[in-house]
């Protein structure tokens, strides 16, 4: 059955299949983030999914782009190119720049030629966030939003209070104004955590009523508990022995996520038990100074289906600053894991991880021993965390409910 509104056909809430579009500000394709990740679910459920994206990497035009990524994903400017990977089709558009930001070239144009249902983006309010909301005046589909951004990333939450009247109402009118007028074409925006939620409300003007909390997937198909899945593999790769106990991180050797923290504590460690060691996957600034510590391993990037090796094979996987994805992908194995205690997302190591004192080595050193000592409470933070994966944060799961609230819209 289809409802006709101007001419804009509107199809039955009913209707089983979807004809789905997320828009990206970037896409590369090694990586397990939620643009290569959520559209695969989806489209896994049997509905139509296209990507579209602009010709570049995720973070392209970021200092550390050459040094950390262009080895691992290729040059930050990609072929303008569609084709299918992974059950739905990738539309990579021609990039422009906007001020600071990326912008998407045809995106209009290409929004008409598929048609769309819904129309999923990821930001509150960047150029192609705004664009998509007006383009839906005219295309008829329904348009969501979601919020990534947390507050270890977000410095302006700490500094609001410190702000002027006039920087304030700056702020207010370039993002808040806009972010309000943007939700009311918006049919639900979902922030990641409760931090990215207070961010979304508070700062961008989202309405409470609006938002609904969804936490980034994982695949749990590929992350399995499998503890010591493939040891000797593990063990020959990286030149460790089969009693060595390893404490693992995933990701940019940078400030912003600080292992050079967790490779000093290994240090100190290592002064008491040999047996302890570090394995950082990733590449970065701070390399050198994670390799000239006692004890730590460091190997480049890998595609992210070959990391459930690293993380069913580690006794700890430890992330000293900001979020990161990875965390979810390493609980889901059954891996306990230490965190900042300036974390907000508490809900991803309730029961299954600890907290350390932000940028103490020394703490950290703690909380290691603590987990070293109690094989009871090691135990049960395992099973925990994967239980909690495997119930509140698959993909499948995730994309299940992602498309009943995309047939509650239409």
């Amino acid at each position: 059955m289809v409802k006709e509104r101007g001419s804009v056909a509107i199809k039955d809430k009913k209707k089983e299949k979807l004809k789905i579009v997320y828009v990206f500000n970037g896409f590369s394709e090694k990586m397990g983030y939620i643009s290569n990740c959520l559209p695969k679910a989806v489209a896994a459920l049997g509905h139509e999914v296209h990507v579209i994206a602009p010709n570049v990497q995720v973070y392209y035009n970021a200092p550390f782009y050459k040094e950390t990524y262009e080895e691992f994903l290729g040059p930050p400017i990609t072929d303008i190119e569609s084709k299918e990977i992974d059950g739905f089709m990738l539309h990579r558009l021609a990039h422009k720049n906007f001020k600071t930001e990326v912008d998407i070239q045809g995106l209009k144009g290409k929004l008409k030629e598929i048609k769309p249902d819904i129309v999923h983006t990821f930001h509150l309010n960047s150029i192609i966030t705004i664009r998509l909301a007006w383009y839906k005046l005219f295309l008829g589909y329904k348009f969501f939003t979601s919020n990534h951004v947390v507050l270890s990333v977000f410095p302006l939450h700490d500094q609001w209070n410190q702000l002027s009247m006039v920087s304030k109402l700056a702020w207010n009118i370039k993002h808040k104004l806009s972010g309000k007028a943007i939700s009311m074409l918006t049919a639900k925006c979902y922030p990641a955590t409760i931090d990215a939620q207070l961010i979304a409300t508070k700062y961008y003007g989202i309405p409470e009523h609006k938002c609904i909390l969804a936490p980034i997937g994982v695949s749990s198909d590929v992350f399995t508990p499998d503890r010591n899945k493939n040891r000797n593999q593990f063990l020959e790769k990286f030149g460790f022995q089969n009693d060595d106990i390893v404490c693992v991180y995933t990701g940019r050797f940078t400030e912003g996520k600080n292992p050079l923290i967790l490779a000093k504590a290994i240090d100190i460690l290592a002064k008491e038990n040999p047996k302890i060691k570090g394995l950082f996957i990733g590449k970065g600034e701070q390399k050198e100074a994670i390799e000239n510590c006692a004890n730590c391993k460091v190997s480049d990037f890998m595609p992210s289906n070959e990391l459930p090796l690293i993380y069913q094979n580690a006794y700890l996987g430890i992330w000293p600053r900001e979020e990161s994805m990875s965390m979810l992908d390493a609980i889901s194995t059954g891996l306990p894991i230490i965190v900042s205690d300036r974390m907000k997302a508490k809900e991803r190591i309730d029961g299954n991880g600890l907290t350390y004192i932000e940028k103490d080595s020394n703490d950290l050193v703690k909380q290691i021993k603590k987990l070293l000592a109690d094989h009871a409470l090691y135990e049960e933070f395992s099973k925990v965390g994967a239980q909690k994966i495997e119930s509140l944060y698959s993909w499948n799961s995730i994309a299940l409910e992602r498309i009943k609230n995309y047939h509650d819209a239409l």
